[in-house]
């Protein structure tokens, strides 16, 4: 399932990091989005992309000064 994600800035204060089956694409359309797994942190700007297993705790964050967009795809 694709999602486009749009996080303002201070939206998220603290990542409270979720699990559920299968994995993840992040793609960063916009912005700078701070993506915790485990005990992992990885900065995305614009054009990157990360690929994980979604078991593992994790989370997103904004950490620019504008709003971040991001495409996120589950796959189970």
């Amino acid at each position: 399932d694709p999602f486009l994600v749009t996080i303002n800035p201070g939206d998220i204060k603290e990542i409270h990091p979720v699990t559920h089956p299968g994995q993840e694409f992040n793609y960063c359309v916009e912005g700078t989005v701070r993506v915790v797994i485990g005990e992992n942190e990885i900065i995305l700007n614009e054009g990157d992309s990360l690929y994980f297993y979604s078991i593992k705790p994790h989370g997103q964050q904004n950490v620019g000064d504008k709003r971040c967009r991001f495409i996120t795809i589950i796959l189970n």
